[in-house]
C-alpha cells in the first residue's frame, strides 16, 4: 500500500482513492471494513509504530544510560 511505502507523505482519502483507482466513498468503506479503522487513525498508528521502531533501534544498547530524573 502506498502509505507503507511513503508514510511521511500527507495522505488524504482523495489521494489514496485516486492511487487505488476507485471513488473516495468506495475506498473509505473498503478500508474501514478491511482495517477496522478509519484512514486517519490507521495512518497515525502506522507513523507511531515506525517512530517507536526507529527510537528503539537508536537506543539499542544505550537504553541503560537513560535515567528518570
Amino acid at each position: 500500500m502506498a502509505m507503507h511505502q511513503a508514510p511521511h507523505l500527507d495522505w488524504s482519502l482523495a489521494a489514496l482513492a485516486l492511487e487505488s483507482g476507485i471513488s473516495r466513498t468506495s475506498f473509505a468503506t473498503a478500508f474501514k471494513k478491511a482495517m477496522d479503522k478509519i484512514l486517519r487513525k490507521y495512518l497515525v498508528a502506522l507513523r507511531l509504530a515506525l517512530a517507536r521502531r526507529a527510537f528503539k533501534f537508536e537506543l539499542g544498547s544505550n537504553a541503560s544510560k537513560l535515567s528518570v530524573q
